[in-house]
């Protein structure tokens, strides 16, 4: 994208488009800033080619609730039943857009809506993270991410197998880890490895989980972050990042 910089990887598994994208946008109060960025990125996945299916929805939040997810960003959220509806302004749950052949959810957000605070947000992301690889896009510069409702904690991520849901990845906080937002720098992706003796094995086996919190990666806008986490999830097995 020309104004933000941003350069998106080719999510190919090997000659065949085997992976399908789920763009969600946040509505919070301060994402208006950011349409822009929306529809370069939308234009940039829609160009890459790299994906069997497109489809992008809006999460929508109001007074610290999540109210489920739409085809647009407005719409009057009352006749919101938890049951879905038609048409495009219809918000529906969040659990439809849980998919198990082999979907990537990418949230664009700045974690500024009062649903982050709450802490509305998480059973979503985990619900999400469930059925297949769930990461954040978070456009404020990275300084300003502790301000947030995100708050991400430092630390590497690992997995044992390509596309493997979030509930899969290993996390090494670098800190106390009290949410499940996993702040992994571009070099802290480690791929799979299978091998007995594998030093990633060991890795896998520290993972976080007395806190019992499924990572949910948090990117930054440069080209080096969606790179990292791109071959991160599509590796195959044995393969490091």
């Amino acid at each position: 994208a020309a104004q933000s910089g941003m350069v998106v990887p080719v999510l190919r598994d090997g000659n065949e488009r085997g992976l399908s994208l789920t763009f969600v946008v946040d509505t919070g109060p301060a994402m208006a800033v950011w349409r822009r960025l929306e529809t370069e990125l939308l234009d940039l996945f829609h160009r890459l080619g790299a994906f069997r299916d497109l489809q992008k929805w809006y999460l929508r939040t109001a007074e610290g609730e999540v109210l489920g997810v739409s085809r647009t960003p407005q719409g009057d959220p009352r006749g919101h039943s938890g049951r879905g509806g038609e048409g495009p302004t219809a918000i529906r749950h969040h659990a439809e857009l849980t998919d198990p052949a082999r979907r990537v959810i990418l949230l664009l957000t700045d974690a500024a809506s009062q649903a982050w605070y709450s802490g509305a947000i998480t059973p979503v992301l985990e619900r999400w993270a469930s059925s297949g690889p769930v990461a954040i896009i978070q456009p404020l510069p990275q300084q300003l991410w502790a301000r947030t409702g995100l708050s991400p904690v430092q630390g590497r991520v690992s997995c044992r197998s390509a596309v493997a849901p979030n509930t899969e990845l290993g996390f090494r906080p670098l800190r106390r880890a009290s949410r499940p937002f996993a702040w992994a720098e571009p070099d802290s992706f480690d791929g799979p490895d299978d091998s007995p003796d594998s030093p990633r094995r060991d890795r896998m086996a520290e993972r976080d989980s007395s806190e019992g919190l499924v990572p949910i990666p948090v990117l930054g806008l440069g080209p080096e972050w969606l790179a990292d986490w791109a071959r991160f999830i599509v590796s195959p097995a044995g393969v490091g990042c």
